[in-house]
């Protein structure tokens, strides 16, 4: 199964590598990865703001268009305004 993890509000500053559950060495998706799924995180700003979540929004839609296909699974993980 793909997995896309949707990190929330605030939460989309890249500069602190592994910390986070979303980000590649964090906890959550460590056991995904564990688990045997494949698993992606999306970056969006994070901002507080309708203008960046609806950015965010199309991005991800833009995004399951490409992942999602007749035969794949694809679960999506978000978290606030994620």
């Amino acid at each position: 199964m793909h997995v896309i993890l949707v990190h929330g509000t605030f939460d989309g500053d890249t500069t602190e590598k592994g910390e986070r559950w979303w980000q590649k060495g964090g906890a959550m998706r460590a056991e995904l990865e564990d688990a045997g799924h494949d698993v992606e995180a999306f970056q969006w700003s994070g901002e507080n703001s309708d203008t960046d979540r609806i950015a965010g929004a199309r991005k991800l839609a833009k995004l399951l268009e490409r992942r999602t296909g007749k035969d794949r699974t694809v679960r999506v993980v978000a978290h606030s305004h994620g």
